[in-house]
C-alpha cells in the first residue's frame, strides 16, 4: 500500500548550496575567498528552529553546510584567521573551531551558569574575547574558552538584553535594551576600558 504519511523532513537547497528557507544571522570573511555564514530555519514538524553553519571558498558564490554542529539557533560567528573561530546562539550555546570550521566543539558556558540566549561576541585574538546576550549576560575568556569570567555593568537588570558588542582597538562597547525600560533611558551604550570586566555607561550618545 502507498504511504500517505506527511513528509515534513525534506530539506531544499538553492543552487548556491544554501537552504531555501535560511534566515541569515551573521557572516564573516577571513579573506577574499573563504567566509562563514550562520543562520536558522524554522522547521514546522517538529516545531523547532534549527541552526546552520556554512562555509564558502569562492567568495560566496557557493556554500557548503558544516555538519556535526549542534542544531541551535546560531546568532553570530567570528573567525580569527583561517583556522580559529567562535559562534554563539540560543540557550547559552557557544562553539569553537580550531580547524577552519571543519569541526566545532561546544564551550562549557554552563559552568559559568550561562543559559540565556547569546547574541554577539568579539574576540580580539584567538584566545581572548567577550560574549554577550540576554539577561544582561557578559562573560569573558582569556584562554580560548576553557574558562569564563562573568561581568556586569552598573544598573544592570535581569531582563536587560545586550544586543551587540564591538571593540575599537582599545575599548569594548555594548548596546543594551533595558527591560523594563526606564522612562529616560530605554537604550544604553556601555563601554569597558581594555579588560571587558569593568563597565561604564557611555554619556552623550
Amino acid at each position: 500500500m502507498p504511504d500517505h504519511d506527511k513528509m515534513d523532513i525534506w530539506e531544499t537547497s538553492l543552487p548556491n548550496g544554501l537552504h531555501s528557507d535560511l534566515v541569515v544571522t551573521s557572516s564573516h570573511f577571513v579573506n577574499s575567498s573563504r567566509g562563514y555564514l550562520s543562520g536558522y530555519v524554522d522547521v514546522p514538524f517538529p516545531a523547532v528552529r534549527r541552526g546552520y553553519l556554512y562555509q564558502t571558498n569562492d567568495g560566496g558564490k557557493t556554500w557548503q553546510r558544516l555538519n556535526d554542529v549542534v542544531a541551535a539557533d546560531l546568532k553570530k560567528i567570528q573567525m580569527i584567521g583561517a583556522f580559529n573561530g567562535y559562534a554563539v546562539g540560543t540557550q547559552g550555546v557557544a562553539l569553537k573551531t580550531m580547524e577552519g570550521g571543519q569541526n566545532w566543539d561546544m564551550l562549557n558556558l554552563y559552568a559559568a551558569n550561562v543559559t540565556a540566549n547569546l547574541n554577539d561576541l568579539y574576540f580580539i585574538n584567538a584566545v581572548e574575547g567577550v560574549i554577550v546576550g540576554d539577561k544582561a549576560t557578559i562573560v569573558k575568556t582569556i584562554d580560548g574558552g576553557q574558562t569564563f569570567t562573568a561581568a556586569s555593568y552598573p544598573g544592570s537588570a535581569a531582563d536587560d538584553i545586550i544586543t551587540a558588542i564591538t571593540h575599537d582597538g582599545s575599548n569594548y562597547y555594548i548596546t543594551v535594551i533595558r527591560k523594563p525600560a526606564p522612562a529616560a533611558e530605554p537604550f544604553a551604550v556601555i563601554y569597558s576600558s581594555a579588560d571587558g570586566i569593568a563597565w561604564t555607561q557611555q554619556s552623550n550618545i
